[in-house]
């Protein structure tokens, strides 16, 4: 599969190998422009490959189920457009957005919890795991890359 988001507020799922015989290659399509949602600006996908994570102009951040596209959670907390998602090789879940910050989510019994929250002094456009998910770089709109410290509980520190 490659996931896609895209600026009617869908976010979308495509079986590569069915383009490549020159199927149809949509496999579903979440989100429609009257779900007030948005664009989706980023998605990723989890370690597992069986989830992946879209972000939307509403704040939100949702979880699917990449094989047939259930939704599986609804992240709120940023209070404008998400821009970056992005997952560790231990599936912590870090988001960005407009509002500034960076957010790290972890799983408990099942569901994911904010952990840890970074404040910026821009706009954030993207977030990226090192290697081991130890380490976390944010870009800004500022024109800055801010690298931080993540402690295995998801807690940010620069």
């Amino acid at each position: 599969f490659v996931v896609s988001g895209s600026w009617d507020g869908t976010a979308r799922a495509w079986a590569v190998r069915a383009a490549e015989r020159g199927d149809d290659a949509a496999v579903y399509s979440r989100g429609a422009p009257d779900d007030n949602w948005g664009a989706v600006r980023a998605v990723a996908f989890s370690p597992s490959g069986k989830t992946f994570a879209a972000g939307s102009d509403d704040g939100v951040v949702r979880l699917w189920r990449a094989d047939d596209g259930v939704l599986l959670e609804i992240l709120p907390g940023h209070e404008s457009w998400v821009y970056g998602v992005a997952f560790s090789e231990t599936g912590l879940l870090a988001t960005a957005g407009q509002d500034s910050t960076i957010r790290t989510w972890v799983q408990e019994d099942g569901r994911h919890v904010e952990a840890g929250v970074a404040k910026q002094d821009a706009w954030v456009y993207s977030v990226s795991f090192a290697p081991g998910g130890s380490a976390l770089a944010a870009a800004g709109a500022d024109l800055t890359v801010t690298t931080y410290d993540v402690a295995s509980d998801g807690k940010l520190a620069l």
